[in-house]
C-alpha cells in the first residue's frame, strides 16, 4: 500500500467517525431553549471528542507526509491507532448520556490515553523503517524542553496527542473541562504564532552557536518527550540561544583560498543526478547553503534563484542551492512545492560540505544562511553568513556576481553598467 492510499484510508476512518458521532447526537423534542441545558453532557462530550479527532487528523497528514515508504509494521501500528480512534464514537456517547458519571468518563479518559500511546508507537514504527537519518528521527534528538503546545501543522503529533490524552485523564478525574492555553508558535516549524520564551537570534560571524529558528520545517515534527520544540534553521521566532558566539575554525576556508571540493548526490528537475564542484571549472558557481526543506522562508529563497536563473546564467554562472536533507527530501519538496527550478538541490546528509564552508550547526546539525561565489579557476571570492530568520537578496549575489566579473575595483553601492575605480 502506498502512503497516499493509507492516509485516504485512514481519513475515511476518522470521516465515519466524524459523522457516527454527529449522528448520535440527541435532539430536543422541546421548543425552549431551557431544554437544550439538558442536553450540556452530550453536547459538550460531542466538542471535545471533535476537536480530539480533528487533532489526530491533521497530526496523522503530517506524520504521514514524511513517510517515504509504507511497510507492514506502519500498516498494524496505523491500524492499532485506528482501533483506540474507533472507540471515541462509543465512549462519547456513554459519557454524554450519563451526565459525565464517574465510571464513563474515566473510561473515557482512557481511550484516549491508549491512542496517544498508540500515535507513539506508531510513529516509533515509521521512524525505525526510514532510518536514523529521517526528519522524524533527526526530530527525536532536539534538545529538551517544557510544556504543551497546540497541534498544529510542522508540530511534533505524537507530543500534542499524548497532551490530549493526558486532558482527557484530567477532564475523567475533574468531570468538567479545564480550558488550557496551549502555547503558539511561529517558527520552528514557522507556523502562524509565537512560542512562550522566544529569544532573538544573535548576528553571526561564521558559526554561531545554535538555537531554534523561525522558519524550520513546517514540516519537521520534532519530538521532545511530549512537547514541542523547533529546531534552529529555516527560522521561526525562536532565535539563536543566548550565549554569543562559537569560536571560529583555524581551517574554515577563507576568501581568496580554493574552495573546497565536494561530490554530492542532488535533485534537478525530478531527477537524481551526481554534482562535483570540479565539474564547473571554468565557469562562476555561486553556492548557498539553506537550513532545511519543507519551511517558509527556504522557499522563497528558491523560488528566487529560480526566478533569476537566466540573469546568473547570463553571467557564466552555476547555481547550486544545497542542504542536510536527504534526495529523497528535496524531490518531495521539489515535487510539491517547485516543479522545474534549473538548478540543483543537493544533499549533504553527511553535513561535510556544510562543515568544509564552515556553516554547519554542529550541535543542530543543520547549515545556517551562508552564500559563496566561486570563481572559474576555483577561488572562493565571494562569501557571506548571516540569521537564518533572513533571506537573502538575489540582487545584491547578482551585483557582487558582476563586480568580481569586472576585475577592477568597485566603489560602494556599484551597479552593473556604472563606472568602477578602475
Amino acid at each position: 500500500m502506498t502512503r497516499n492510499r493509507l492516509e485516504a484510508f485512514s481519513d475515511g476512518v476518522i470521516a465515519i467517525l466524524v459523522t457516527i458521532m454527529v449522528l448520535e447526537l440527541t435532539i430536543s423534542h422541546h421548543d425552549k431553549l431551557a431544554d437544550l441545558w439538558e442536553l450540556r453532557y452530550i453536547f459538550l462530550s460531542y466538542v471535545v471528542s471533535f476537536i480530539y479527532l480533528a487533532i489526530y487528523w491533521t497530526n496523522h497528514h503530517h506524520v504521514l507526509y514524511l513517510t517515504e515508504r509504507v511497510t507492514g509494521g506502519v500498516l498494524w501500528a496505523n491500524m492499532y491507532l485506528l482501533f483506540w480512534l474507533s472507540l471515541v464514537p462509543f465512549v462519547t456517547g456513554w459519557m454524554g448520556e450519563n451526565g459525565l458519571a464517574a465510571t464513563p468518563t474515566a473510561i473515557y479518559g482512557v481511550v484516549l490515553l491508549m491512542a496517544a500511546a498508540a500515535c507513539y508507537v506508531l510513529v516509533r514504527v515509521i521512524i525505525r523503517s526510514q532510518g536514523k537519518d529521517s526528519l522524524l528521527a533527526r526530530g527525536r534528538q532536539r534538545p529538551q524542553g517544557a510544556g504543551v503546545a497546540r497541534a498544529v501543522p510542522g508540530r511534533d503529533p505524537a507530543g500534542a496527542l499524548r497532551g490530549v490524552g493526558v486532558a482527557g485523564h484530567l477532564l475523567a478525574r475533574r468531570h468538567h473541562l479545564a480550558g488550557a492555553r496551549p502555547a503558539h508558535r511561529e517558527g520552528g516549524p514557522r507556523l502562524r504564532g509565537r512560542a512562550p520564551g522566544h529569544r532573538a537570534q544573535r548576528g553571526v560571524a561564521l558559526s554561531p552557536r545554535p538555537g531554534p529558528g523561525r522558519d524550520e520545517v513546517a514540516v519537521s515534527l520534532l519530538f521532545d518527550r511530549g512537547t514541542l520544540r523547533p529546531s534552529n534553521g529555516c527560522s521561526g521566532p525562536g532565535g539563536a540561544a543566548a550565549g554569543g558566539l562559537s569560536p571560529q575554525r583555524s581551517d574554515m576556508v577563507q576568501v581568496g583560498q580554493q574552495a573546497p571540493e565536494f561530490a554530492l548526490e542532488g535533485v534537478l528537475d525530478g531527477e537524481f543526478v551526481n554534482v562535483e564542484l570540479s565539474e564547473y571549472r571554468g565557469k562562476w558557481v555561486v553556492l548557498f547553503f539553506y537550513p532545511l526543506d519543507f519551511t517558509f522562508v527556504c522557499p522563497t529563497e528558491i523560488q528566487g534563484y529560480a526566478k533569476r536563473l537566466a540573469e546568473f546564467r547570463e553571467l557564466g554562472a552555476q547555481v547550486l542551492g544545497a542542504s542536510v536533507d536527504s534526495k529523497w527530501s528535496h524531490l518531495a519538496w521539489a515535487e510539491r512545492d517547485f516543479g522545474k527550478l534549473g538548478f540543483p538541490l543537493l544533499s549533504d546528509i553527511k553535513r561535510e560540505a556544510t562543515d568544509a564552508y564552515g556553516v554547519l550547526l554542529a550541535d543542530e546539525g543543520i547549515a545556517l544562511r551562508g552564500t559563496f561565489i566561486i570563481d572559474p579557476e576555483g577561488v572562493l571570492k565571494y562569501a557571506v553568513v548571516h540569521d537564518n530568520n533572513i533571506g537573502r537578496n538575489t540582487d545584491e549575489t547578482l551585483r557582487v556576481l558582476a563586480a568580481l566579473q569586472t576585475g577592477e575595483l568597485c566603489p560602494v553601492d556599484w551597479q552593473p553598467g556604472e563606472a568602477t575605480l578602475g
